[in-house]
């Protein structure tokens, strides 16, 4: 299952480098599925955001994260691609800020 993982580099109100530096964390997690940085995802006033999406899985926005909650990101990544819809209905505190969901199309 192709999983990936879009993180903003560029959300306004926050560190320029929160979302670079978020980047780098994930990657060095061993996550197993394509980290992408990204200009930008469109909820600036929720930065740092990341946006989980695969082939017939849910889309998912999550906002404020940071570097410290990679290995949270990187648990939820796991359990998205092996879902059958990419559900998430147990996720770590960080990770229930969402910003958006979006249904399997």
């Amino acid at each position: 299952m192709s999983v990936h993982v879009h993180v903003c580099r560029q959300c306004r109100g926050v560190d320029r480098s929160t979302g670079s530096s978020l980047v780098d964390a994930l990657r060095a997690t061993d996550i197993g599925h394509a980290v992408h940085d990204t200009d930008c995802l469109g909820a600036c006033s929720r930065g740092c955001v990341v946006a989980l999406t695969g082939w017939q899985r849910k889309t998912w926005v999550f906002g404020e994260l940071r570097p410290v909650h990679a290995l949270d990101v990187r648990d939820v990544v796991r359990r998205y691609a092996t879902s059958s819809d990419g559900s998430l209905p147990d996720r770590p505190p960080a990770l229930r800020r969402i910003v958006l969901r979006l249904p399997v199309v």
